[in-house]
């Protein structure tokens, strides 16, 4: 009885523990813009919703990593529909180990802000960007570089204050 008990108990650590590092608890934490240059991983994802496969657009954009089962993402949603309304520039959805299915239940209960979402079943674009905690928020040059990572919640002074101005300076 007692080794079943260890054994139960090391399964459940170790599911507690990748449950872990797949949602971030930044959100209360410090923001930043943190300057990355990276190329944009070149791993042709299928689309959410469309044909054929993820290709970002020619100019800047904010690429976001996010997940339906991730709860911090599905909290941070409103907030981001509220900020793509506005149409300053595009916003990206990389939807992480998801389905069709559960975006479709996501996006029937909570508004849609992204412009295209992409689905990143094995995390091909989500391990070379890093996105080691969810939602992870970037933003893309239109030229095939990632040349931001946005650490901590997007709330609209902080997108209008710091995000938007990196972007303009982007499109000159």
């Amino acid at each position: 009885m007692k080794l079943t008990g260890l054994i139960v108990l090391f399964f459940l650590s170790i599911l507690y523990a990748n449950w872990l590092t797949l949602v971030r608890y930044d959100f209360s934490g410090k923001r930043e813009l943190v300057r990355i240059d990276m190329p944009v991983p070149d791993a042709k994802l299928p689309l959410y919703g469309e044909t054929g496969t993820l290709e970002l657009p020619q100019s800047p954009a904010v690429l976001v990593v996010f997940g339906s089962w991730c709860t911090p993402c599905r909290k941070e949603l409103p907030a981001l529909k509220k900020l793509s309304d506005r149409k300053d520039m595009p916003f990206i959805g990389l939807a992480l180990r998801d389905s069709t299915e559960k975006l479709s239940r996501l996006f029937a209960k909570t508004p849609n802000p992204f412009d295209r979402i992409a689905i990143d079943k094995a995390g091909e674009w989500a391990k070379p960007l890093r996105a080691y905690f969810v939602p992870a928020t970037y933003l893309t040059d239109g030229k095939g570089k990632v040349v931001y990572e946005i650490r901590g919640e997007i709330t609209e002074d902080y997108y209008t204050s710091v995000i938007l101005p990196k972007y303009r300076e982007l499109t000159q």
